[in-house]
């Protein structure tokens, strides 16, 4: 504190404190008023001062960074089997946790679309809060190709779908991508079965040499 020195009656004497304020955790989406003041224990003036808060209304995002897959891309054959792709998406809140009818962000609905069509069932976040954010991941069989003029087959996250709550903006709400499946003839294209044709090519290849080095011997 500086002017402690100084006890006379025209000291300024003047000390810098820190307040913490945390609004109710279900105050609405506005602009809040506070009123400081401060008296003296020898009657002297009231002085004060207002400070505004601003309580902002949520804003659920989701963009297309936020989607990725398991694989890059995947196969299906003819038979209708395919590659198991894990789809996930992290979703975040960039405002408040209450909205202007008094609405909770909670038990969040998500969900993902493929191909036009719903994947699996509707997915629950049950809150974010400011800034926080949380992943939801779905399990995914392609039933087609993607053909020739498509970029891949079309997927969507879509965060609150219903518009249970109320945000500054909606446009953030739904991302879109593509993924890449192509159509093979083999069940299962991968290094795993191709290495397996190796050994059995390298183990017929063995018994043929025995074979013919006990004939050469008879």
């Amino acid at each position: 504190m500086t002017g402690q020195s100084d006890t006379t009656s025209t000291a300024v004497h003047k000390v810098e404190a820190l307040m913490d304020i945390t609004p109710s955790s279900n105050a609405k989406p506005g602009v809040y008023s506070l009123n400081l003041e401060v008296t003296s224990n020898n009657a002297g003036n009231v002085e004060g001062c207002e400070v505004q808060i601003i309580i902002p209304e949520p804003d659920l995002e989701v963009l297309v960074t936020d989607i990725s897959f398991s694989h890059s891309s995947a196969w299906i054959n003819a038979r209708g089997d395919s590659q198991r792709v894990t789809i996930t998406a992290t979703v975040r809140n960039n405002g408040g946790t209450v909205d202007a009818a008094g609405t909770l962000v909670e038990n969040v609905e998500v969900v993902i679309a493929v191909d036009g069509s719903q994947l699996g069932s509707v997915q629950l976040i049950n809150s974010l809060a400011y800034q926080e954010e949380k992943t939801i991941s779905a399990f995914w069989n392609p039933s087609r190709a993607h053909a020739g003029d498509e970029v891949g087959i079309p997927i969507k996250v879509s965060v609150d779908p219903n518009v249970v709550i109320k945000e500054t903006e909606t446009d953030n709400n739904i991302a879109s991508t593509h993924f890449k499946v192509v159509q093979t003839k083999a069940s299962n294209p991968s290094f795993y079965m191709s290495f397996l044709s190796l050994v059995g090519a390298v183990g017929a290849a063995v018994l043929m040499s025995a074979y013919y080095r006990n004939k050469d011997s008879e």
